[in-house]
């Protein structure tokens, strides 16, 4: 059975209702004057509920709403319900987001008598969904990362197997054409350029890693001069570097790696701050010795002697708002193609695992600086740094020496560098061939070098072999990407050294002289 209702009781039903649902209620008539509106809508638009009853849509909502929504109106009018969303203000001063609902009233003949309103307040749920989208491009983000230090790691077994041919032939050429000849500035300019590519790659590589941080106690000045160097090699010309820089090292216990990450993260945020134009960064390096007071405006630091390195620009600078966010992941005020909007935050996680602190003063149009301060360190003990070994101070007198690289100008590179300094070698382009080498002759071997990632069988698994079925000799292994996990693998499978290529042709010689010098007989 339907219930009937009385007029009145009808009104006050329509009233319970409406005042106890999650919505804010109106009905407008045919000329858009309220007739009627729960508190909710009274309340959201700051309304006299008792006084509403008659108001126009004009004069609740204000000229500069109703014109935005004076289309959808017209198309109510119409007898077409409309549904929108949009930010309104709210009594508070905040904006909120709204879900509008328009229902036309039609007579029976069709003729427009009003509209119901119905608006819901979904900014929580937008908020949620906006914080959704952000974790699942911050996933997207790092999974773009993960798939770049993936890349680098690729890259750099075929590009340093390159470079450590061109390197290694251009120190053989010097060698033969001998003193004097008009060949040897073209083989030192190659040789030089060699060189730079392979500091470039071998940064990007150590950028790439993931490994825990490696403190330990180094002087600032020489890892900030290497990090100039870098950028030098990677600025457009029209940026000029600026150095000033103490006398003194400067000793602290940092990772070298990250420091000159954080240097180059600055600078070349600087250089984007230039936007194209002609600029100046200004990079310095002093010792600060800094008060209870002083360390009041530095969380994190304590009293006491400081390194303090300052970077500074004369870019667009920022303003208050971008600098009360820019250490926040993800956070980049650049175009989707131009950065992540990560290197500010990789900055400060730095030095925040290095004890330091940061700070920052910028304004718009007048350029920024950032300071960084670490915990000084005492100098270490002269008869504590050791002396360099001089390279191709021992000779090999006929000690037989395996070689294993899938790249074939790398094994007759190495071949004829090392018979050159006096030993015999065997190389190989397979590790299964270089094994069966040593199964047919094993006692005739006195050491094994062998590149890591080959095709077929890896350098660890050449090293394994090698272990079981010449247990005791000198395994080396040589890559182009050195993790602690390669490190962790290659000590538990006996390998006695791991060499960065394409260091080949300087440390390897030296780690061959001093393995077979110190094996046993």
């Amino acid at each position: 059975m339907v219930a009937e209702f009385t007029g009145r009781e009808s009104e006050h039903l329509m009233r319970l209702v409406t005042e106890n649902v999650p919505a804010m209620i109106a009905y407008f008539d045919a000329e858009l004057k309220c007739r009627f509106a729960n508190t909710a809508f009274c309340e959201f638009h700051h309304l006299d509920p008792k006084g509403v009853t008659g108001m126009t849509l004009l004069e609740i909502t204000g000229e500069d709403t109703y014109r935005v929504i004076r289309p959808s109106i017209d198309l109510v009018k119409e007898g077409k319900p409309v549904t929108l969303r949009r930010q309104e203000r709210a009594v508070t001063g905040e904006f909120r987001h709204i879900e509008i609902r328009r229902v036309p009233d039609m007579s029976p003949e069709g003729e427009f008598r009003g509209y119901y309103a119905m608006l819901l307040d979904i900014t929580e749920s937008v908020r949620a969904e906006e914080a959704r989208s952000e974790l699942e491009a911050q996933l997207r983000e790092a999974q773009k990362l993960e798939a770049i230090g993936t890349l680098a790691g690729g890259i750099a077994h075929d590009f340093n197997n390159i470079l450590g041919a061109i390197i290694g032939n251009a120190a053989l050429a010097r060698e033969d054409v001998g003193a004097g000849h008009r060949a040897l500035v073209s083989l030192d300019e190659i040789y030089t350029s060699s060189q730079r590519a392979k500091e470039l790659v071998q940064q990007i590589l150590t950028f790439s890693r993931k490994q825990p941080q490696q403190t330990r106690l180094i002087a600032l000045r020489p890892v900030v001069d290497d990090a100039v160097k870098l950028l030098r090699a990677a600025l457009p010309a029209g940026v000029e570097i600026v150095t000033a820089c103490a006398e003194h090292p400067l000793y602290v216990l940092a990772d070298a790696t990250q420091i000159q990450q954080i240097l180059l993260n600055l600078c070349t945020n600087a250089w984007h701050a230039m936007e194209g134009r002609a600029g100046r960064i200004e990079i310095g390096l002093d010792e600060v010795l800094l008060d209870s007071a002083a360390v009041k405006n530095l969380p994190g630091l304590q009293p006491g002697r400081h390194a303090r390195l300052g970077i500074s620009d004369n870019g667009k600078g920022m303003d208050a708002a971008t600098q009360a966010r820019i250490f926040e992941p993800f956070f980049t005020t650049k175009a989707v193609d131009q950065g992540t909007g990560l290197g500010l935050s990789v900055v400060h996680g730095i030095i925040k695992a290095h004890h330091g602190a940061i700070t920052l003063q910028s304004a718009p149009g007048g350029g920024t600086t950032f300071q960084l301060y670490f915990p000084a360190a005492a100098a270490p003990h002269a008869e504590a740094l050791p002396e360099p070994a001089a390279p191709g101070s021992a000779r090999g007198s006929g000690q037989h020496v395996l070689y294993v690289d899938d790249d074939e100008a790398m094994v007759f590179l190495v071949t004829r560098m090392l018979e050159g300094l006096g030993y015999r070698v065997s190389g190989y382009e397979r590790g299964a061939d270089a094994l069966e080498a040593v199964r047919a002759g094993a006692g005739d071997f006195d050491l094994a070098v062998t590149d890591f990632n080959m095709p077929g069988l890896s350098g660890l698994e050449v090293a394994q072999e090698l272990a079981r079925i010449r247990p005791g000799l000198p395994v080396v292994i040589t890559s182009g990407y050195i993790t602690e996990e390669l490190r962790t693998n290659a000590l538990q499978a006996g390998v006695r050294h791991v060499v960065y290529k394409p260091n080949t042709i300087d440390e390897l010689c030296q780690t061959i002289q001093r393995l077979l010098a110190t094996a046993s007989p």
